[in-house]
């Protein structure tokens, strides 16, 4: 769970020339000649160090998840500074945590084409999964019917109709590929825009048969999707 999260760290950190919600006008000195340091920037930031983003318990029992992605300053020394909310989960308790993580991680600093460490301006995304928790099968072995109706009552009152996510586009995905083949096997891209047109009030249907059976798994809930689940997490 960390490494796939450092990836994604160290994607938006090249991808992110700059912050949101911030202006030449009011941000610091410092800010401002770590925006321009960017141009020479050779060699990116890298994690060097750094805890886990595991979800609070107070937030877990109140279904809250979701991404934050905080922007600041990687130094010279590899910490982060003037670290704040980019991109907020909705949940003031994620929002606070993903801060803190942010602030106790340590990077290898970026460098320009002479080696010598450079500040710059980054983008961290911090993602807390009540589903992806590590050990086999990523978590989703484990998913309890409780968990999931708590994640998704939580998530459908916050977020607009038409917000999904990770988790719901991990399944999806993985439902219409498995979906999408033809009887040999072979994708069949004509079938993409068709075969899941019916995943939303699925989910939603796996919503309240796992309220009403909240210790139930997940994936014996919500099929077919989840007996392939299960097969491709226990190989």
């Amino acid at each position: 769970m960390l490494l796939a999260s450092m990836m994604a760290t160290l994607i938006a950190l090249q991808a992110a020339p700059s912050a949101p919600n911030s202006s030449p006008m009011t941000e610091s000195p410092a800010m401002t000649m770590a925006r321009a340091n960017r141009s020479r920037m050779k060699v990116a930031p890298s994690f060097r160090s750094g805890p886990d983003p595991d979800v609070p318990a107070a937030a877990q029992a109140a279904g809250e998840f979701g991404k934050v992605t905080i922007s600041g300053i990687i130094g010279v020394d590899g910490h982060f500074s003037e670290a704040k909310v980019a991109v907020s989960s909705r949940s003031t308790l994620l929002d606070t945590t993903a801060l803190a993580i942010a602030n106790s991680t340590v990077f290898d600093p970026a460098k320009d084409e002479n080696g010598a460490p450079l500040a710059i301006s980054a983008q961290m995304p911090v993602e807390f999964s009540n589903a992806k928790t590590p050990g086999k099968g990523g978590g989703v072995l484990r998913y309890r019917c409780d968990q999931f109706a708590r994640d998704y009552d939580w998530w459908f009152r916050t977020w607009p109709t038409g917000n999904h996510d990770d988790f719901y586009l991990l399944v999806l995905g993985f439902s219409t590929i498995a979906k999408a083949r033809d009887r040999n096997g072979a994708l069949d891209i004509n079938k993409f825009a068709s075969v899941n047109r019916d995943f939303e009030s699925r989910w939603k249907s796996a919503v309240e048969a796992c309220r009403a059976a909240p210790d139930r798994l997940f994936i014996d809930v919500f099929q077919p999707e989840g007996k392939l689940m299960r097969g491709m997490a226990d190989k």
